[in-house]
């Protein structure tokens, strides 16, 4: 599901407008980046968290055996909780 179809779920179930509907999602996407961009973990929904890791600089090996130089740099991940694994693995 793309994020205008996802926005016009979202304000059918919440009996909202779109644009509500999308003016919230953007509130809840600034927050996140926001905590992110500080380094900080956030964790919006049950069972979802947002944070950051970074990574050293240095010499990365390739597939093929040579070295690279990688810069030092950080790399969102998102950590999902019991109730995501749970409910995909009983959907299906």
């Amino acid at each position: 599901m793309n994020r205008s179809n996802f926005v016009k779920e979202f304000a059918k179930r919440g009996n909202i407008t779109q644009r509500d509907a999308k003016e919230l999602m953007d509130i809840i996407e600034d927050m996140i980046l926001e905590y992110m961009q500080n380094k900080e973990g956030v964790k919006p929904f049950n069972g979802l968290k947002f944070y950051v890791i970074d990574i050293e600089e240095g010499n990365k090996r390739l597939p093929n055996g040579n070295f690279v130089y990688v810069p030092a740099h950080h790399i969102p991940k998102i950590e999902f909780g019991t109730k995501f694994k749970k409910g995909v693995n009983n959907k299906y």
